[in-house]
């Protein structure tokens, strides 16, 4: 259990990271469009107007623009592109291509650490790819296999889907990418994580293996069904809790073997967080993380609600949105109501991921209350509630 010493230490720092907030992480949405239609999609297509795609000088654009006036390449950590599924853009690599040649303000490079999330469908269909991405600044990949086959190809929606995912994961592992895979746990597989702890760290080996809770956003509104019980959410806590421990030693301070941890979800506690990951939780989004939709939209995540937009690149500058407005991810009062305003956590959690807000201040959910107080959330999980969220 976490001390009041070592709190008020790490809740130092923390503050000290907002103060700054030095850019650290992108996400840049390339696309809406996918392949697949999966039952959980946060991202979906429907009501997306895809004409509104950003161009591929559009992207190169604003990402040279961060790169200059933004970017302190000492602490710049990585560009994530994601989707939609990203590979269903015709120009990809033409893009990734541009970004590898941006330099900073001082001719530096400044992308050296560029990842893609993808479900591995392309990848695994075309697995030469994979040596051309390489050329082009490519490191890693994060890869959702949801379940064991039966269970993933339902999940996704599509009969090939798990052999294609798994074949693209181990074609990546082979030629030396840092692979992470996700699992977002639902009702059709948080019964078969001991048996997917198996195939992911016996069989696949990836690098991490990120263990979500799935997100009431997006299509999951409309597939209540496989939503969790605060029960199960508690089971799939222990399980992680459980497979982070026994695996620590050799993964994290051995750097041998999977790691395995608990991928956002938000604040568990001060009696077991940095015991399902190895940090302690505080959300990023505005912080040290940009977000960039297909639109040219600009959040602090490209899972944040549309009533958390800071501008659009197509008519703000980046910089100085970056610079001097996202105050609501940077400060946090606004958010002490409801649950918030007397939970005894509120002075770590600062008051949870802003993927989770509405713009009243609301929560749709909240892992400290599900895990201490079997609080249920899903009776928020409403079309009109969650109307507001990012893509839909």
């Amino acid at each position: 259990m976490l001390t009041e010493e070592e709190i008020t230490s790490w809740k130092t720092a923390v503050n000290q990271v907002i103060d700054k907030h030095k850019l650290k992480f992108i996400q840049l949405e390339v696309t809406r469009v996918c392949n697949l239609k999966c039952v959980h999609c946060g991202s979906p297509t429907e009501n997306t107007d895809i004409s509104s795609l950003l161009t591929r000088n559009e992207i190169k654009g604003v990402l040279e623009k961060i790169a200059e006036e933004i970017i302190d390449p000492t602490h710049f950590n990585h560009l994530m592109f994601v989707g939609g599924e990203p590979f269903s853009r015709k120009d990809l690599l033409d893009i990734i291509g541009d970004t590898y040649d941006i330099r900073g303000k001082h001719g530096e490079q400044v992308y050296t650490n560029t990842q893609i999330q993808t479900n591995g469908i392309y990848l695994g269909e075309h697995p030469e790819t994979l040596d051309m991405l390489k050329q082009i600044g490519v490191t890693g990949f994060g890869i959702s296999i949801d379940g064991l086959e039966k269970t993933h190809n339902s999940f996704r929606g599509r009969n090939d889907a798990f052999g294609k995912t798994y074949k693209a994961v181990k074609e990546a592992l082979d030629r030396d990418f840092s692979v992470s895979v996700s699992t977002v746990v639902n009702q059709s597989n948080v019964g078969e994580l001991p048996k997917l702890s198996r195939l992911v760290r016996e069989e696949l080996k990836p690098n991490y293996w990120r263990i979500m809770l799935l997100d009431p956003i997006g299509r999951a509104r409309l597939n209540r069904d496989y939503l969790l019980s605060p029960e199960q959410i508690q089971d799939a806590i222990a399980f992680i809790y459980k497979e982070h421990i026994a695996h620590l030693k050799k993964a994290y301070l051995k750097n041998k073997g999977t790691k395995i941890e608990l991928g956002c979800g938000g604040w568990c506690g001060k009696e077991i967080e940095g015991m399902v990951r190895p940090y302690l939780w505080h959300c990023i989004a505005g912080i040290s993380m940009l977000g960039i939709m297909y639109d040219g939209a600009i959040g602090g995540c490209t899972n944040i609600p549309r009533d958390f937009l800071e501008g659009n690149i197509r008519k703000d500058d980046i910089t100085e949105v970056w610079n001097n407005k996202f105050q609501r991810y940077r400060e946090f009062d606004w958010k002490k109501t409801g649950e918030c305003k007397t939970c005894s956590e509120w002075s770590a959690c600062d008051g949870g991921p802003m993927h989770y807000r509405l713009s009243d201040g609301n929560m749709i959910f909240c892992l400290y209350q599900i895990l201490y107080q079997k609080k249920d959330f899903r009776d928020r999980v409403t079309n009109d509630v969650l109307n507001t969220k990012a893509g839909n």
